[in-house]
């Protein structure tokens, strides 16, 4: 798990992150991204029984963020459980302290579109 800046992440060290181990023919040192901004959205102990075990993870305002793993790692149930289409069993997300509703794909965009619209006080 990490935060880099794709354009400075090979294709052998988005592998070797994934594996938890140096990909042959990898060489030079791991980028690390400066995280700027305000919070958006707030991953905490997401989780479906049986299938993804707890994860968190932020992604700040201005952000693009992708989620990608070797096959049976759990990456389609995840992204089922933030569009609404799986209820996670335990955890939460949510937008500027609120928590939002993922129960169905129309609520997770209801609740995408009204966190996109959130803005910190000033």
């Amino acid at each position: 798990m990490g935060t880099w800046e794709a354009a400075a992440l090979s294709r052998l060290a988005l592998v070797s992150h994934m594996i938890g181990k140096e990909a042959p023919g990898l060489a030079g040192p791991t980028v690390r991204a400066e995280t700027k901004g305000t919070e958006a959205i707030r991953v905490e102990s997401l989780a479906r029984r049986g299938t993804v075990g707890p994860l968190s993870f932020s992604v700040m305002a201005g952000e693009a963020t992708g989620l990608a793993g070797l096959l049976g790692s759990g990456r389609t149930e995840t992204a089922r459980m933030l569009f609404g289409i799986d209820p996670a069993t335990s955890g939460a997300v949510t937008a500027g302290g609120k928590a939002l509703a993922l129960h169905s794909p129309r609520a997770a965009m209801a609740a995408t579109e009204e966190a996109s619209a959130w803005r910190p006080a000033a």
